[in-house]
């Protein structure tokens, strides 16, 4: 396992994204006696996690770390920073208060529309920003909400245990989100599992308690 993001795993996860993959299965969410909900935005100030990605291109295989910072500023904005573990800045995402987003700065062989598409759309799902008006079904376990492609699903089952679905106009997965158990919807997640389904590649999260 490498310690610091290479340009070869940099190339490596950037060519996953073009790469259709399987989908992970039909998740039917059809008749389920939907009504109108109001999905707020969630609830944060700051987490620190160590953040652990995986992927594949062909038959070539990377794996890499590094520290994730997601935090809301003094005025409301919301920042995500992605470093490894001297301090080298990967990507500088900003969310302002109206929604708009922002690469404040990223590593030059990152800066691909393809990864910068694909991981503002799974903060904007896990922030739940940017969204159009919710629903929640009639036994509410399951709250969904329209994207541009899709729909994404928020969904709690046994032992209060939040997931996140991305779906495609099919139903099928494109992007799991699986976090620990009694993890609240409000907020975030202390831990956090991320699959693309069609790209190969996976992040893992997991917060680094304050020292405060």
């Amino acid at each position: 396992m490498t310690n610091y993001l290479k340009p070869s795993s940099l190339i490596l996860l950037c060519c996953c994204l073009l790469i259709a993959g399987c989908s992970g299965g039909r998740y039917v969410i059809q008749d389920r006696n939907w009504q109108p909900y109001d999905l707020e935005p969630a609830a944060f100030t700051r987490h620190l996690y160590s953040c652990q990605i995986n992927g594949s291109a062909g038959i070539r295989k990377y794996s890499f770390s590094g520290l994730l910072l997601v935090k809301e500023m003094e005025d409301g904005s919301k920042r995500v920073v992605f470093q490894n573990e001297i301090g080298f800045t990967f990507f500088d995402f900003e969310w302002d208060t109206a929604g708009m987003f922002r690469v404040v700065q990223i590593q030059e062989q990152m800066n691909k529309e393809p990864l910068i598409k694909t991981l503002r759309k799974d903060f904007e799902v896990l922030f739940r920003v940017n969204f159009s008006a919710a629903q929640i079904n009639g036994d509410r376990t399951l709250v969904r909400t329209r994207l541009q492609k899709g729909n994404a699903v928020y969904e709690t089952g046994k032992d209060d245990k939040k997931n996140i679905y991305i779906l495609d106009e099919k139903e099928r997965k494109v992007v799991s989100f699986i976090m620990a158990a009694g993890a609240p919807l409000s907020g975030l997640p202390a831990s956090l599992t991320i699959t693309h389904h069609k790209a190969n590649f996976g992040i893992r999260l997991k917060t680094i308690p304050s020292n405060n």
